[in-house]
């Protein structure tokens, strides 16, 4: 299986797609019998991007990515998912910890967001 395509080098593809991409020296994990590789941002700061976990086919393709952003001193957390080959491939998850406040983010709403937060 083919899960180093799906690292830094895929980037152009997610940029194409408006999906997060993986930084340059995130540190990954694979787990080969969920299909599953991870990657883990090494020097996360208080808020930001995290995490990026990437699920492949038993035949090497990639089916999904989900990322993992954390404001921290707001006890905020957005996971965002895309699924390839849908008509409608996101879906993004916003949960204030602090009130248990969950409801679902439009993409636009998802950069927004971000910005507000200064992620990129």
């Amino acid at each position: 299986m083919r899960y180093s395509s799906y690292g830094f080098s895929y980037n152009k593809v997610r940029v194409e797609f408006g999906i997060p991409v993986v930084g340059e020296k995130w540190v990954k994990d694979v787990s080969y019998d969920l299909q599953e590789v991870n990657y883990v941002n090494p020097n996360p700061v208080s808020d930001g991007h995290f995490k990026k976990r990437i699920l492949v086919t038993e035949l090497g393709s990639i089916k999904s990515e989900a990322d993992l952003f954390i404001v921290k001193a707001q006890h905020i957390t957005i996971d965002v998912v895309y699924t390839y080959n849908e008509s409608n491939p996101w879906s993004i998850s916003y949960f204030n910890t602090n009130s248990n406040y969950k409801t679902s983010l439009l993409r636009s709403q998802l950069k927004d967001t971000l910005k507000k937060y200064n992620i990129r």
